[in-house]
């Protein structure tokens, strides 16, 4: 009893001064009102690859202004059904951090038409922190662009689809909770979504070509661009100088180019469909370019925990700011995650790896920008 009415209170207690903190410096001093960015598939908005009639996983990314603290949300995903056959979050999708902390953080059941336009569906997400005490529950708070959560769907297994790229997504509707929105806990005006789809770029039965380019002492370069003369496709060599072109049947030019080296042009490559041509290259240092190369060291200082079970925090240190690409693959080689391009400070940066449906092992973070790269093993137990 002595204790319920100690925790009566101090609640009573906080709450006045709460009030007086508003009374003296205004709500508009206290809740400044801005934007928060919601971007659905990839941060640069560029095509999500996709299989005909496989499910899809679109990763959701929120960024908040510097005043933008936010506590309780509404997000509708909107997909075309001339592409897109059903929404699946409520069953496969997945919520991180912090919205895992919130109250009735989950995504509600898919929406059909109505209430959205003809011939669309949609997928929402809804939750909200917790409103007494305020630290018992963190609210989102990213003033860069952050995974919050991933929605997923089961694309369509029409064929005239093949190699096509479409505007599948838009702003959802739901019957219940209306347009995305967010908001927060005090009952504030809600603040104002910025936000941004992918489109889906469905695989086709083109031809491939793959690849090694080295450099004349038989080292494997990373970090070179790889493009036919068209532009129909380009890639970046990884960590084992690999590289790889997905190309409509035909005959290319194919240029290879990277800073510090001559570039490589090698024409008559025939591409057939259903199948791969490999084409290895060795590129030639330039030595001008080489030498007048500005240094800029990337040092990943480690993960922590490592080894890990959920998710990793990833900490890497910069010479200067510069934009930089965060990928994890795995012990042979291959990419199994492509965590983002951003830009980076000047000192130390984080990043976060939560991993879905890959088995125990060793694992590689590899930081990229330009020719400079650095990779660094982690060990992940499920």
């Amino acid at each position: 009893m002595c204790w319920e009415m100690l925790s009566k209170t101090k609640y009573e207690a906080l709450t006045m001064i709460f009030a007086i903190i508003i009374l003296i410096l205004g709500t508009d001093n206290l809740f400044a009102r801005d934007s928060v960015w919601v971007w659905y598939g990839d941060l640069s908005a560029s095509p999500i690859s996709a299989e005909l009639g496989d499910t899809l996983y679109v990763d959701v990314y929120i960024q908040t202004a510097e005043a933008a603290y936010v506590g309780d949300m509404h997000l509708a995903l909107g997909a075309n059904t001339d592409y897109i056959e059903a929404m699946i979050s409520d069953s496969v999708g997945q919520v991180y951090y912090p919205l895992t902390l919130w109250q009735s953080a989950s995504f509600l059941r898919s929406e059909g038409s109505p209430p959205n336009p003809s011939g669309w569906i949609s997928q929402s997400f809804m939750g909200f922190a917790a409103l007494s005490p305020m630290e018992d529950t963190p609210w989102l708070h990213s003033e860069t662009a952050s995974l919050v959560m991933t929605m997923a769907c089961i694309t369509n297994s029409d064929q005239s689809l093949s190699g096509q790229t479409i505007e599948a997504f838009g702003a959802g509707t739901s019957a219940i909770q209306g347009t995305t929105n967010i908001g927060d806990t005090l009952g504030n005006e809600g603040y104002e979504p910025v936000e941004y789809y992918s489109q889906i770029s469905f695989a086709d039965n083109s031809g491939y070509l793959s690849g090694v380019v080295i450099d004349t002492s038989g080292e494997y370069l990373s970090g070179i661009m790889v493009a036919d003369a068209d532009l129909l496709d380009s890639d970046t060599t990884d960590i084992n100088g690999e590289y790889l072109l997905q190309l409509p049947e035909g005959v290319y030019s194919i240029y290879f180019d990277g800073v510090g080296f001559k570039d490589t042009v090698i024409s008559g490559i025939a591409i057939d469909e259903g199948l791969t041509t490999e084409l290895d290259v060795v590129m030639q240092i330039d030595s001008t370019e080489y030498n007048n190369q500005l240094p800029a060291t990337i040092e990943i200082t480690g993960n922590y925990p490592n080894p890990f079970n959920g998710r990793t925090i990833i900490e890497f240190n910069l010479q200067k700011a510069m934009a930089v690409d965060v990928e994890i693959f795995d012990i042979l080689g291959r990419r199994v995650k492509n965590i983002g391009s951003f830009s980076a400070e000047t000192g130390i940066n984080q990043v976060i790896w939560q991993p879905q449906s890959i088995s125990s092992g060793i694992y590689f973070c590899r930081i990229r920008s330009g020719s400079n790269n650095e990779a660094k093993a982690m060990l992940y137990i499920k």
